[in-house]
């Protein structure tokens, strides 16, 4: 896995009546695949969270994750994986 490392000097900083110290953070990157094309994104994002950092409405829209559709309620508690393979459908209208 992709790890991305955001560094820091740890040396305190004073500011008002408070010490702050700032400390070495590792965010650790994952791969997805949305309708095939790879994508990185923070580890322990949900489905929920993924659809709306890419989308404004996920109204009238079918998600599948692995080719198991995930239903809408259950958005909220579904962890994306390493190389999870996302197939997003949007409803249209017309004839």
């Amino acid at each position: 896995m992709p790890t991305q490392e955001i560094q820091f000097d740890a040396i305190p900083q004073k500011r008002t009546s408070h010490l702050f110290f700032i400390t070495k953070i590792n965010i650790i990157m994952i791969n997805v695949f949305v309708n095939e094309q790879r994508l990185e994104i923070d580890e322990n994002t949900t489905l929920k969270q993924f659809l709306q950092s890419k989308m404004e409405n996920t109204e009238g829209i079918a998600v599948a994750v692995n080719n198991k559709v995930i239903a809408n309620a259950n958005w909220h508690t579904h962890t994306l994986l390493n190389n999870d393979k996302i197939l997003i459908i949007v409803a249209t209208q017309g004839g």
